[in-house]
């Protein structure tokens, strides 16, 4: 993630948001749409001396206007599919897109649907019936 512009959306306690930074990102985003979320995540971003998140409320239309390089989406299944479109408008071209927050069942039509949006499936992990899918944008597929 070293000179990375991270996107973290659902950011939850900041965790991720916090590690990439921690791990050289040039620039986070960290957004979510519960108040109390953005405020742990000012706190626990302050706790562990970073400089670079931006801690933002709110869904996807606050997702500033700009290319990410890596973005790390943990929601639910609904909310992935009915927003993968602006992830993959908001990812560079090669970038990453890590979706998790689904149950493995979910895998098969989230990864046929991201298809739509020149995301190819690079790899699947699952773990007690969860399941995280890494994406790569493509120029086309």
């Amino acid at each position: 993630l070293k000179d990375k512009c991270i996107l973290d959306m659902g950011t939850g306690t900041g965790v991720l948001a916090i590690l990439a930074e921690q791990l050289g990102a040039r620039e986070c985003f960290a957004i979510d749409i519960e108040p109390w979320s953005v405020e742990n995540t000012i706190y626990n971003a302050t706790r562990n001396r970073c400089t670079k998140i931006k801690a933002i409320e709110g869904g996807e239309s606050q997702i500033p206007k700009i290319l990410f390089d890596c973005i790390f989406a943990n929601i639910n299944k609904n909310v992935l599919k009915e927003q993968l479109k602006t992830y993959a408008d908001s990812l560079s071209l090669d970038g990453t897109l890590l979706l998790s927050g689904f149950f493995t069942s979910d895998v098969q039509e989230l990864c046929v649907h991201a298809e739509k949006y020149n995301l190819k499936t690079e790899s699947i992990h699952e773990k007690e019936s969860w399941a995280l899918i890494k994406l790569r944008k493509l120029i086309s597929l």
